[in-house]
């Protein structure tokens, strides 16, 4: 693991407290990026430590004789992680991008290459997956069979401050453009359950009970947006300048 010393802590955390052979306790892995169970053939693009996840994908697909390729971008070959196993277990589905040798992954042609049948996955930073996305919608493709998973969230640009209400704490926040309204909640002492923190989990999902949220989550339905009124505050806002929760 990279340290990262502008990163959100994590691997600071771990290359300065943990050692090799360390024993941690911790909760089972919960799996919100899943691969389809059919025999649909399927893309994967990767970028970066995205490979982490698409790597286990690759193996799964393959144990089952599923038709697919990847398609796996980075700074070189040499920093690619897993990329000499990545060359032996899949010498026939991988494509390997280097940018330091000015190669780009052709998502428009690989997308139009794929049969009309084909789930795709993307893992990596945000210019991949809003790239895969933006392609699809322009190919026409069906948004249910274009998969991703976000490490990170980037600020929204427009992004405001806002006054948040929790209704049943009976307390007013001002939220700053910058500050997430999960995390505002957080910092006045309020105990509100959360995991991923990048909307992909429905961990910190709220009921709205006034005001218009701005969906910026991967996982809420639309029924549990628009019927149940649901809201995720860890990447989510308002089109206002204020919103309530059932909080």
């Amino acid at each position: 693991m990279l340290k990262e010393s502008k990163g959100q802590g994590g691997s600071l955390s771990i290359h300065e407290n943990m050692q090799l052979g360390q024993h941690l306790n911790c909760a089972q892995p919960t799996n919100y990026f899943s691969l389809h169970d059919d025999s649909r053939p399927a893309v994967l693009f990767a970028g970066g430590i995205g490979i982490t996840p698409i790597k286990a994908m690759a193996q799964a697909l393959k144990h089952r004789s599923t038709e697919f390729s990847i398609h796996y971008s980075g700074r070189s070959h040499k920093e690619m992680a897993f990329q000499d196993r990545l060359r032996r277990e899949f010498p026939d589905e991988l494509t390997l991008y280097s940018s330091a040798q000015k190669q780009r992954i052709d998502i428009t042609r690989v997308m139009q290459q794929a049969t009309e049948d084909t789930v795709f996955y993307v893992c990596g930073p945000s210019s991949l997956i809003d790239g895969v996305i933006e392609t699809s919608i322009k190919l026409g493709i069906d948004d249910k069979r274009i998969c991703y998973e976000r490490f990170t969230i980037e600020s929204k640009r427009d992004a405001r401050a806002l006054t948040l209400e929790l209704a049943r704490s009976n307390i007013k926040i001002h939220v700053d453009k910058d500050q997430s309204l999960l995390d505002a909640i957080l910092k006045e002492g309020i105990n509100l359950p959360f995991s991923c923190k990048s909307g992909e989990c429905k961990t910190c999902a709220v009921k709205v009970l006034d005001g218009d949220p701005q969906h910026h989550d991967n996982c809420l339905t639309d029924d549990e947006r628009h019927t149940q009124k649901l809201m995720c505050p860890c990447v989510s806002r308002s089109h206002n300048d204020y919103i309530t929760l059932d909080i």
